[in-house]
């Protein structure tokens, strides 16, 4: 279970990133998703599991693929 929280909290830290790389509020992101804000703000802290729909439509808006975002992430065992 940790680990896994560790891979949730991580994910959300790249998606900050890319998001803020963007130039994109938390607003913005949410208009362009149609994701509530609420959501994203819990993604990027780590409270929230993503749901596969809102990563697709994460990744679509800030123009990257799903390997750039997973990149470097590992799921312990």
């Amino acid at each position: 279970m940790r680990s896994e929280s560790s891979f949730i909290i991580a994910l959300g830290q790249r998606i900050t990133f890319y998001r803020e790389k963007a130039g994109l509020t938390v607003s913005n992101l949410s208009g362009t998703t149609g994701i509530k804000t609420e959501d994203i703000i819990a993604y990027e802290k780590g409270s929230l599991s993503i749901q596969v729909e809102d990563f697709l439509k994460i990744i679509k808006a800030l123009d990257i693929d799903s390997s750039q975002l997973m990149d470097g992430i590992r799921l312990k065992k």
